[in-house]
Parts: structure tokens; sequence; C-alpha cells
């Protein structure tokens, strides 16, 4: 069985939406050169030459006037033009992929939809965080150089990222290695320490797609930028996003023969409130700038084991 195809002129139309972006639609004539036994569509969508990864031209045959490598094939729909069943009409449609049809298996023309790509939001949560110094860079003091009884926090807003994905399985062992733990190395565009998992969480659902059981994963991330110390000069120390800095103070300090030394107001009596310290343990000197304590208190996670898009959170952005 032969066939043959022709382009319909004036049978092509296109349009544009903000959503879809550009879209064509180019008509084709297919005819058969046998009596019997008459084509089926199939053989006319074979008959067209269009693998599913074509992009738009027209017309389809001979040379193209135009074309445009944005607008993928979408659609073939074939119809009959006679009663015999051997001259048929097919009309080819393309424009931009959307996710759903990005994750159509080429080989089968099955939606796939464990391969479309992760949804993303982006939200500030407030946080109280401790502060150390004011937006002067002067430590945060009373007139006697002494740290505030009860530390003052201010609110600052903390980048939270929701992420969701469909998929096969669901691992509980790497919610439980990964939950309340920070990145151990750079983490698709973040710095180590930077990133805390906060929950992974999972429903199950029935998927009519595959005909199968499928996950529905969420989660959750908390991400921190690095912490940059000034300390005079050009000194500057860089510290994990995650890493708790308290003030270095106590009611006791080191001595030689006392390392419990408990330190004394002017009165003699012991200290009711703390009392800035040198980081070594001694009772910090009269002007000297206070010092700060760091502390990483979340245990790091290797977070490669997620398999997630390295433009995850750079796709789109400007």
């Amino acid at each position: 069985m032969a066939l043959t195809i022709a382009d319909i002129y004036g049978g092509a139309s296109g349009g544009w939406t903000l959503q879809d972006g550009f879209s064509y639609t180019v008509e084709v004539q297919v005819e058969a050169e046998v009596d019997d036994p008459p084509p089926g569509p199939l053989a006319i969508m074979q008959a067209t030459g269009l693998a599913w990864n074509a992009t738009y031209r027209y017309p389809l045959t001979g040379t193209a006037l135009e074309t445009d490598v944005r607008a993928k094939l979408l659609a073939v729909d074939v119809q009959p033009t006679a009663e015999d069943g051997r001259t048929y009409k097919a009309t080819i449609r393309f424009g931009r992929y959307s996710s759903n049809q990005e994750a159509v298996d080429p080989d089968t023309g099955v939606r796939d939809p464990f391969a479309e790509p992760p949804s993303l939001r982006n939200r500030g949560e407030e946080q109280e965080v401790a502060v150390a110094y004011d937006r002067n860079g002067d430590p945060v003091l009373n007139s006697a150089d002494d740290p505030f009884e009860d530390s003052p926090t201010i609110p600052a807003s903390v980048r939270v990222y929701e992420i969701g994905r469909l998929q096969k399985t669901f691992d509980d062992s790497i919610a439980e290695a990964l939950e309340w733990h920070v990145n151990d190395a750079e983490w698709l565009g973040w710095p180590a320490g930077s990133v805390l998992c906060r929950s992974i969480t999972a429903d199950r659902t029935w998927n009519s797609d595959t005909s199968s059981w499928a996950w529905d994963t969420s989660y959750v991330f908390a991400i921190r930028k690095p912490i940059v110390i000034v300390d005079g000069g050009d000194d500057v120390t860089v510290l994990p996003g995650w890493t708790l800095r308290l003030l270095d103070c106590g009611f006791r300090e080191l001595d030689g023969s006392n390392p419990n030394k408990q330190i004394l107001d002017k009165t003699g009596a012991p200290v009711s409130s703390p009392v800035p310290l040198d980081g070594s343990g001694a009772k910090l000197a009269v002007g000297a700038d206070p010092v700060y304590k760091s502390f990483d208190v979340y245990p790091e996670a290797d977070f490669s084991v997620l398999d997630f898009p390295s433009d995850l959170f750079s796709a789109g952005t400007p």
C-alpha cells in the first residue's frame, strides 16, 4: 500500500496566548494509491513522517517557508474525507510544551506523572534571633559594658521552601536521615550548613495514569545564608547559616587554682547576672569587645540522595 500526502494551502492557522505561547495548526491531505485494503488512521499518521519530537514547519511537504523550533508536535488528528476510507485529512497541531506534556513517554505516548518536574513554593517565616550588634556594628551592651539581663531578640525572616513531587516509592529511612539535619556539602547552589530539612511527608494515592499507587511527597527546607563576621581590620570569618552563636558569659571564670572560681561583684558577693567572658574562660576586660561562641548544633546529612534537578532553586529566576 502506498500513500501520498500534500499540504492543503490555506489550511493553516496560528495564534499566541500568554499561558501557552505560540501555537500552530497545519492541515495536510493524505490519499491512498491502492484500492484494497483501505488504510487505517495509524498508516495515515505514519505517512506524515513526523517524529514525536518534531518542530513546527510550514508547509510540511516540500521546502519549508517558515519554522519555529519553540513549537513542538502536540497532536495529530486524522479524519476520513470519503466514504471509501481511502482519503483522509490529517490536522497537525504544534505549540509550547506544558509540564504535563513534557512528562509524556515518547515511545508509548502515555503521560508519565513521575517524570513531571517538582513544584516549588517560597515563603518567608518569622523567627526570633538574638541581637549581638546594632545596625552600625556596635555591640549591644548596657552603660557598664555588660550584657543585658534578658538578651534582646528581634524578628528575622527565614526563607522556607516547600517542594512537592509525585514518587513511585517512599523511603522512610531517607526521611529519618534528613529531617532536622543540615546539608553536609554544597547542595543545589546552597553552601554547606545553609539548608535545614524540617520535614519530609508523603500521602499514598491511587494514580489513574499508571494504575498504581503513588506517593504525593512534600519536602520543607529552611535556608539561612552563611554568617559573615568581620573581627576588626580585614579578619573575616564565615560560618554556616545554621550555626548557633551565643554571648560568652557566665557566673564563674577559669582560674589556675580554681577552675570554677565564682565571679564576685564590687561588694564581694557572687554576681546575680551573667558577666562577659573573654573566650578563654576569664572575665572580659573593661572596654573589650564581647566574645561570642559558635556551635554547630544540627547534625549533617547527605542531601544528594534526594535526586532533585540541579536547577531546582534557580529555574525561572532572572
